[in-house]
């Protein structure tokens, strides 16, 4: 009797224990899952429209519509976060492209390319930014308060909402045009 009462407790196959009834309702969805069919949402017409539930839109519109989106993603980059200037000001340097080395043996915590001595990068990345803001009229008189000489928290938290909303775009960007799950 004493072994019946564990085994119902513990042990699971063959009992009337919640763990078995558990194990039972996840078998069975399990199987309902895999032997029914679901309706497809997706579909094709005239060879170059896409039909997908209530929207319908052409090769062209989605190619249109990613080429918008890196457009404005890139525009805010250099525009807003970059706080690029027509207008004077220091410009973005430009990006070593065929000179970007990496070591993917690197295993430490926190390693990327930009860390890897053979690239001669244009700019102290790290520093280039806070510089431009220290030395530059226009962008003192955004961030900095002139009689104190500390940063202004709303602009600086202006600037972290535009790093946001640039972080969502190209994470848009990236799903879309990469084919990312």
């Amino acid at each position: 009797e004493w072994l019946v009462t564990m085994m119902d407790t513990f042990m699971v196959r063959g009992t009337n224990s919640p763990m078995q009834w558990i194990l039972d309702l996840r078998t069975y969805g399990l199987k309902v899952h895999y032997n029914s069919t679901t309706p497809g949402h997706v579909g094709w017409m005239n060879h170059d429209q896409l039909l997908y539930k209530d929207l319908n839109f052409t090769v062209r519109d989605f190619k249109a519509f990613i080429h918008g989106l890196v457009s404005t993603t890139r525009q805010l980059l250099y525009e807003e976060l970059l706080l690029g200037s027509k207008a004077g000001g220091a410009a973005v340097p430009e990006i070593p492209w065929q000179e970007i080395r990496d070591d993917p043996t690197q295993r430490g915590h926190g390693w990327n390319f930009l860390q890897d001595p053979r690239t001669q990068w244009p700019v102290a990345g790290s520093q280039w930014l806070s510089n431009r803001v220290r030395t530059e009229p226009r962008l003192q008189r955004q961030f900095i308060e002139t009689q104190t000489g500390r940063f202004r928290m709303g602009a600086i938290d202006s600037y972290l909402q535009r790093v946001v909303r640039f972080r969502e775009k190209l994470c848009i960007a990236v799903h879309i045009s990469g084919g990312q799950p």
